[in-house]
């Protein structure tokens, strides 16, 4: 079953997807670094992968999950923190 995977507070940039397990050799080729779509959900297909590229720059603590029903999917998020102790002068 394909899971829409949402980020809150970012855009981000879809570089690539692809299908089985990542291959840093192989599938960094496939990455559409020219004009790549920018969303805040991408579709995440099984046994696949996404590559996505955001700029950390909103202060906070988001959270990247899955976004079918969140209360049952809570093991499937990553939190993204950015605090002012990150932010080069």
């Amino acid at each position: 079953e394909t899971h829409p995977w949402h980020l809150y507070g970012y855009d981000f940039w879809v570089l690539g997807y692809g299908e089985g397990k990542f291959n840093l050799l192989r599938d960094v080729e496939k990455y559409n670094l020219v004009d790549p779509i920018m969303k805040n959900i991408v579709a995440l297909h099984p046994y696949g992968w996404v590559a996505l590229r955001f700029q950390a720059d909103n202060l906070g603590v988001w959270l990247f999950h899955m976004w079918k029903r969140l209360e049952i999917y809570l093991t499937s998020i990553m939190v993204v923190v950015k605090t002012k102790a990150m932010v080069q002068p």
